[in-house]
């Protein structure tokens, strides 16, 4: 028999849920250059989280939120999760 009421939900959640990680990755950068570390140069953190999840999937310190720090990151991620369905952005 399956499981009862809540459990099964639970099941059905999990389930659905590994079946959609890596299906959309959020992309972002922060600035993380503050008054108290005005001479770190790479202080710019990107950020991969998996939509479905809210998984951090890839951290990257970069010296800026440039194209070039997006696609190095974005070439470590490939290579430790493989592709994913899409990348989202708000770059701009």
């Amino acid at each position: 028999m399956g499981a009862p009421g809540a459990a099964r939900s639970a099941e059905l959640s999990a389930a659905r849920t590994a079946r959609l990680l890596g299906e959309l990755i959020q992309i972002d950068g922060s600035d993380m250059r503050g008054s108290r570390t005005p001479a770190v140069r790479a202080a710019t953190l990107l950020v991969y989280v998996d939509d479905a999840t809210s998984r951090v999937m890839e951290l990257c310190f970069a010296e800026s939120e440039s194209t070039f720090d997006y696609f190095r990151a974005t070439r470590r991620y490939l290579e430790r999760h493989g592709e994913a369905d899409g990348l989202l952005t708000a770059i701009g």
